[in-house]
Order: structure tokens, then C-alpha cells, then sequence
């Protein structure tokens, strides 16, 4: 009886380990996304409540897309509510999108408005940033 309790146990830590090693974060190509489009966002004269990637806050799937020798990670970038009333540029965007924000382990939500931005790896030319600067503005 208590081996077949160990074994479903350990089996059931094999499966959270695999998990977790199947979703591993590329943690350098995050914060150089992060990095990249928050300083687009800043040279827009745009303040924003904070960055993140698809990996973060309980994602479900793959974060990062692999096509060839190129990473494409999603980056996420919030606003607050009344900052984008404030802001005509922000205001009448139409890629964003109002959504619940956990925050504090999920004790407390917060209504932010989200604009979500690909970001892409080996990318040398700043195609990409200009890019993402006209999604910020020009939408």
C-alpha cells in the first residue's frame, strides 16, 4: 500500500518536473525584448505601467515561437487606465485591449489596458523596432 502511494506520488513529481522543463524561459531574449520595446515606448513619450512576456503569470503554452534561427516572443505592455484616457494617441488605438491584472499572487485585480507587441531575436536592423513604434502611435 505505501509503495503504491510513493510511486503515484513520485509519478506525479516526474510530471511537474517535465512540465516545468518543457516551459522553460528563455530568460535573456525576455529581457531584451522587454529592454527594446520599453525604450520604443519611452522615445514615443509614452509612460507605461509595466512590461512583460507571454511566459509570465500563468501562460498557457509556448511563450517563445522558433522559425528557423529566429525567436518570436510576445511582450505585453500596460497602461494605466486613466493614463490612456489622458492620452489621444493611446486613446483611440485599436490594438489595445482592456484586461484584469493580477496583482499580489492574485489576491487583487486591476483593470490596465494592454498592448500586446512581437518581438524578434537576431533581428539586427531596426525594422522591428520601428515596428513596434507604429504599433504604439500609428493604430
Amino acid at each position: 500500500m505505501i509503495k503504491k502511494i510513493i510511486s503515484v506520488l513520485f509519478s506525479i513529481l516526474a510530471l511537474f518536473i517535465l512540465s516545468a522543463c518543457n516551459n522553460s524561459v528563455d530568460h535573456d531574449l525576455s529581457s531584451t525584448a522587454i529592454s527594446n520595446i520599453s525604450s520604443v515606448i519611452e522615445a514615443a513619450g509614452l509612460e507605461a505601467e509595466g512590461y512583460s512576456t507571454a511566459d509570465t503569470f500563468g501562460y498557457q503554452g509556448f511563450p517563445f515561437y522558433i522559425e528557423g534561427n529566429k525567436k518570436f516572443v510576445d511582450v505585453y505592455v500596460d497602461f494605466e487606465k486613466d493614463y490612456v484616457q489622458k492620452t489621444p494617441v493611446l486613446r483611440y488605438n485599436s490594438r489595445l485591449k482592456e484586461v484584469e491584472k493580477k496583482i499580489f499572487f492574485g489576491l487583487a485585480k486591476k483593470k490596465v489596458y494592454r498592448l500586446e507587441m512581437e518581438y524578434v531575436s537576431g533581428d539586427d536592423n531596426y525594422d522591428r523596432l520601428e515596428e513596434a513604434y507604429n504599433i504604439a502611435i500609428y493604430s
